[in-house]
């Protein structure tokens, strides 16, 4: 386990989470790509790694549901999602809500 999922007290897979209500069943993920990865790549703290680990989700069946599984998460990558860089995500958002509004106002 990397020294920053211990710190963080993150378990061993990205996609089984037991705090939600996730089907978490060995058989509901036993086709995703990360079962038969190193699951440290997907806490790596190194951005090509983590990049790696969004690659290999690219091609998961499960990765929308893994990404709303690891919604709350503050670290790691989560259906292609890295959780470790927040704010590329608000960022990205807000500017999904501005083009909106400027379609909107066209």
């Amino acid at each position: 386990m990397s020294t920053m999922r211990a710190a963080l007290g993150i378990g061993p897979s990205p996609a089984p989470d037991t705090r939600r209500n996730a089907i978490t069943t060995a058989e509901h993920w036993a086709g995703a790509p990360c079962t038969e990865t190193d699951p440290d790549l997907w806490y790596s703290e190194d951005h090509k790694e983590r990049a790696q680990a969004a690659k290999i989700c690219a091609t998961c069946p499960l990765a929308f549901e893994c990404a709303e599984n690891g919604r709350d998460e503050k670290w790691g990558i989560w259906g292609g999602i890295d959780r470790g860089e927040p704010y590329r995500a608000r960022r990205t958002a807000e500017r999904a809500r501005r083009a909106a509004r400027q379609a909107e106002a066209s």
